[in-house]
């Protein structure tokens, strides 16, 4: 399934990042990885490590 997100891509991933900060649902945060990819914005998750 492939969705349009209308955000801009500082937008999105500034929402990536809140996301990841607010251990928000797993597949809401698969969602805007796929969008980064798809938008070619390069990005790293974070290890459970540096989580903690």
């Amino acid at each position: 399934m492939r969705y349009n997100l209308k955000l801009s891509d500082d937008a999105l991933l500034s929402a990536y990042k809140d996301a990841l900060i607010l251990n928000l649902n797993e597949e809401f945060i698969e969602l805007l990885e796929k969008e980064l990819i798809n938008r070619d914005i390069a990005f790293i998750r974070p290890s459970k490590e540096e989580k903690e």
